[in-house]
């Protein structure tokens, strides 16, 4: 699949933040949502969630104690952490397709401590402001906040492409991708992670019928 190469336009929010928006594309959002319920598979696009409005409802959502994927995937990032960057050689350069509230990557930042971090997210004031704490709270890394679609980050212009990244993917949303949507998806964060790079994403078992 190929894809274009969107127009870059950047701000220096602070001297180690850059803000790139990469104006993701407007959709017939009718005319998707009406598609997308009347198939075989009724489904609707995580993309019309993570509005601002959206975002910080699932962040409550997952502190609830029903929702048990965050709290184990904190465990586990808490207590591998250490051997997961010996794993990788450590990384200096983690992005973050869908990084939301940028919390988890917080566990990284602090025990990897790598010199730049690059969260995307389709929410320009969620990825805004999480980016900006980001950035007071962690000024020895560098912040490269992108505005795109998973369709663009997977086609990063060439001024933001950088070989040999971890890609992080915690939260279990690959299980939401169909088999074929899957593999593509997959082949997409081979290409931002580049030569050299490492994919690290989180999973959740798949649970008996009950």
């Amino acid at each position: 699949m190929k894809h274009q190469q969107t127009p870059l336009n950047h701000q220096q929010l602070c001297p180690n933040l850059t803000f790139y928006d990469l104006y993701p594309p407007a959709t017939d959002m009718l005319a998707e949502v009406s598609q997308s319920l009347s198939a075989p598979g009724p489904s609707l696009h995580p993309k019309y969630f993570y509005d601002e409005a959206g975002s910080a409802l699932f962040d409550r959502i997952t502190r609830t104690p029903e929702y048990y994927p965050t709290r184990t995937e904190t465990s586990l990032l808490t207590g591998y952490a250490e051997e997961i960057q010996a794993r990788l050689n450590q990384p200096q350069t983690i992005a973050e397709p869908g990084a939301g509230s940028c919390e988890k990557v917080r566990l990284l930042l602090d025990a990897w401590q790598p010199r730049h971090y690059m969260p995307l997210e389709i929410s320009r004031e969620c990825l805004l402001g999480a980016s900006r704490q980001l950035a007071q709270d962690f000024p020895d890394v560098h912040i490269s906040a992108v505005c795109a679609d998973y369709c663009q980050a997977m086609a990063m212009p060439q001024a933001l492409a950088q070989p040999g990244r971890v890609v992080f993917f915690p939260g279990s949303t690959i299980g939401n991708f169909e088999p074929a949507a899957r593999s593509e998806f997959l082949k997409g964060l081979r290409k931002l992670a580049g030569p050299g790079g490492a994919l690290l994403i989180g999973a959740d078992l798949q649970k008996a019928d009950t």
